[in-house]
């Protein structure tokens, strides 16, 4: 298979050596089962050890989407009254939901409400946290960890709690001062982990934050890529992988995978999608990544693809 080679240079010295097929190879194809473009469900950048993901509703909607890698599809309802949801994670073999009731006596509350691997609610437990959850994951031994932000003096306070199995609150943690500047930084990506969660927040610059289940906070610091653009973060399987395009003519249409260790925030190599695919990367799969795409120009329908990535070795001009 013809194969293309460009040397591509960036901020001063800094250059990759670039070579890739002139086909993105697609591994499977197949139609999400009741998922269409605009069915008021949206990606949450959420994807589990399986390699499914999670669509959300949008404004008032109450019912997440895992999706399957075949396509199959499973819904999880939110029960009660139509109102914005709170946080998910996936919890085996089912789904975790930290949601935000009313009651006329308490006023507002929250709850956590645990479905089965049917969409069934198992459990439901009332939840003290003082402060607005914008992420949560399950680590190996059951427990949860919640990320969220309190107002202090007009700006975020991000701090976060850990719950047992019963969702009891085991231990409440603090974040270092953000940047004012910084506001979506709380709405970045988690993932659970060996007795640990890793968060990395909206941020360019990281760091990755550990979260153990005793509620001791580490932070791993990256060095993301400069001069790029369409910058955000999936996290697979131990990796935090940074997806993003580069400023330069030479590549147009290329998308950039620099993965990282997230327990220690070293960098194990760049991956990349050779030719534009679908309308977004779902989940990172290690060889390949979960894409969504439309099925066709008279279909609503959406289609899930898993397309083969290639490696990029990064290289000095000269030394290809």
């Amino acid at each position: 298979m013809a194969r293309r080679c460009v040397i591509v240079t960036f901020l001063l010295f800094n250059s990759i050596f670039l070579c890739s097929t002139q086909a993105q190879q697609v591994t499977s194809e197949n139609v999400i089962q009741g998922a269409e473009l605009n069915d008021g469900l949206r990606h949450l950048g959420l994807c589990d050890a399986q390699g499914q993901l999670y669509r959300q509703s949008g404004g008032r909607g109450r019912s997440v989407m895992r999706v399957a890698r075949d396509g199959s599809t499973l819904v999880f309802t939110i029960p009660g009254p139509e109102g914005v949801m709170g946080v998910v994670a996936p919890a085996i073999p089912g789904l975790s939901v930290l949601d935000t009731g009313f009651s006329p006596t308490e006023g507002l509350f929250r709850q956590v409400l645990r479905f089965d691997g049917e969409g069934k609610v198992v459990a439901q437990h009332r939840v003290h946290v003082d402060f607005n959850p914008t992420a949560m994951a399950i680590t190996s031994s059951g427990n949860t960890v919640i990320v969220g932000y309190r107002m202090e003096n007009d700006a975020r306070q991000y701090v976060g709690s850990v719950l047992d199995g019963t969702d009891r609150v085991l231990k409440s943690f603090d974040f270092p001062p953000v940047s004012a500047s910084e506001r979506d930084w709380g709405f970045g990506r988690i993932v659970g982990g060996d007795g640990v969660a890793y968060f990395v927040p909206d941020s360019a610059t990281g760091p990755i934050y550990s979260i153990t289940d005793s509620g001791n906070v580490k932070a791993s610091p990256i060095a993301p890529r400069s001069g790029t653009h369409h910058h955000k973060w999936i996290l697979g399987q131990g990796v935090a992988v940074e997806e993003y395009e580069m400023r330069s003519e030479a590549v147009p249409g290329l998308v950039f995978f620099d993965i990282y260790d997230l327990s220690s925030g070293k960098k194990l190599g760049t991956k990349m999608l050779s030719r534009p695919v679908g309308f977004a990367v779902a989940c990172y799969l290690g060889e390949d990544v979960s894409v969504l795409a439309h099925s066709g120009k008279a279909s609503p329908a959406i289609k899930l693809l898993t397309v083969k990535l290639e490696d990029v070795g990064d290289r000095s001009i000269g030394k290809p």
